[in-house]
C-alpha cells in the first residue's frame, strides 16, 4: 500500500506566526496538514520510528492536492535538512520570518512558560555574548535566519522555498495568501479562515514553579495543572528593556542585511524605528 507523505513543510521560524499560517492552510479544501507539530526530522527518537510511523500523520489526507506539516524547529536543526532531502528532494519549503528582536523576546518567554528557563533575558544575553556559538539556548541563534537558509541551500534551491515576512503578512494577509497559493499551486480564493488567529503570550504567575516542576518531574499531569494556573493567574507581557532592545537590534542588523542580499528582498520593516 502506497504511503501518504507530505510534499510541503513549514520549516520556520519559531514564534514568527507559523500557527496562524497553519490555521489558514488547514482551512483550505485542497490542503491537508495536521494541527500538531510532528517533529519527525528534528527528533532522533521520532525519526528512528521510520517512514511508516511518519506517514500515519497524513493518512487522512490522501485525496488532498497538497499535504504538509508545520514544525518550525526544522529551520534551526542541522540534522533536519538532509533528512528532509532524503525523503523528498522536491519538497516545497515555507518560511515565515519575523523581526528577529521580537521573535527572540517571544521565544524566550515561550521557554519560560514551559519551564525551560529561569534566568532573566538580560542574563541569557550576557551568557550569549560570553559563550558565542557555544551557547546552547536558541533564543538568539534561531533568529539568525540567513545561516539557517544557507544550510538548506546545501540541498535545496531557492525556487523550492517560499518566504513570508510576518509584518507584511499581518498588514496584508490576502496578498500573503495569494503569493503562497501560487507557490503551492492551489486555488487562492478557497481559504475559509477569515481572520488572523495566533498564540497569545503572557508572563506566568510563578516562573520558579514552572521551572522546578519541569526540571524535577517533567511535563506530566502536575506540570499541565501548574501551566494552566500560571496562565490563568499570569500577567501581560513585560516590554523589552530598552537597553537590551538596542543591543539586539545592533546585533541583528548585519544578519538582516545578509538576509536581504540572500533573498533579494527589502527588510527595512525590521529596522529599529519601523
Amino acid at each position: 500500500m502506497e504511503k501518504t507523505l507530505p510534499n510541503f513543510l513549514i520549516v520556520g521560524a519559531m514564534k514568527a506566526g507559523s500557527t496562524t499560517l497553519m490555521n489558514y492552510l488547514r482551512s483550505h479544501p485542497e490542503v491537508g496538514i495536521p494541527y500538531k507539530e510532528v517533529n519527525y526530522f528534528s527528533n532522533d527518537s521520532r525519526y528512528s520510528k521510520g517512514i511508516k510511523w511518519y506517514s500515519k500523520w497524513f493518512e487522512n489526507y490522501s485525496s488532498k492536492k497538497m499535504i504538509g506539516e508545520k514544525t518550525p524547529g526544522y529551520s534551526s536543526n542541522p540534522k533536519a535538512v538532509k533528512r528532509i532531502y532524503d525523503l523528498n528532494p522536491d519538497m516545497k519549503l515555507i518560511w515565515i520570518l519575523r523581526n528577529p528582536v521580537k521573535r527572540t523576546y517571544s521565544d524566550y518567554w515561550h521557554c519560560v512558560r514551559y519551564g525551560r528557563e529561569l534566568l532573566s533575558i538580560q542574563d541569557c544575553w550576557r551568557e550569549q555574548e560570553k559563550l558565542g556559538r557555544a551557547y546552547n539556548k536558541g533564543y538568539f541563534k534561531s533568529s539568525l535566519y540567513a545561516d539557517q537558509i544557507e544550510r538548506f541551500l546545501e540541498h535545496f534551491s531557492l525556487n523550492q522555498m517560499h518566504f513570508i515576512v510576518f509584518e507584511e503578512f499581518i498588514k496584508d494577509p490576502q496578498k500573503g495568501l495569494d503569493d503562497l497559493s501560487r507557490f503551492l499551486e492551489i486555488t487562492p480564493t478557497k481559504y475559509t479562515q477569515d481572520r488572523l488567529v495566533s498564540n497569545k503570550g503572557y508572563v506566568p504567575y510563578s516562573i520558579k514553579l514552572a521551572y522546578y516542576t519541569n526540571k524535577l518531574l517533567g511535563r506530566g499531569f502536575l506540570f499541565k495543572c501548574i501551566h494552566f494556573f500560571n496562565k490563568k493567574m499570569g500577567s501581560n507581557y513585560i516590554p523589552i528593556d530598552e537597553k537590551l532592545s538596542d543591543q539586539l537590534y545592533a546585533r541583528f542588523e548585519p544578519e538582516n542585511k545578509k538576509l536581504e542580499v540572500l533573498l533579494d528582498r527589502d527588510l527595512s520593516c525590521w529596522n529599529r524605528n519601523s
